[in-house]
């Protein structure tokens, strides 16, 4: 019995382990995906004259056209921030 009991014990590790495996895996890709969606956002808006202008004036009337509900809603974003190159 107690053979039995350990090959049991020994074959639910190993079933747990690969579980976790494949679970972090996942985790893994969806960062991965996440990540990648993010940057190409990030390499878009920064391409854009507009958001170039904004940087530069700070115009308010950039953040009522592009930064709207939708922009957020669309993207899957909870927060859009723009920065310079000096950091500002």
């Amino acid at each position: 019995m107690g053979v039995f009991v350990q090959n049991w014990l020994h074959t639910i590790e190993r079933y747990e382990q690969s579980a976790i495996q494949r679970d972090l895996r996942r985790i893994h890709n969806t960062i991965e995906r996440e990540l990648d969606t993010l940057s190409a956002i990030a390499t878009d808006w920064s391409a854009w004259d507009d958001t170039y202008q904004f940087i530069q004036d700070l115009d308010p009337g950039y953040i009522q056209a592009n930064l709207n509900s939708s922009t957020f809603t669309d993207l899957s974003l909870n927060l859009i921030a723009i920065v310079s190159s000096e950091g500002t």
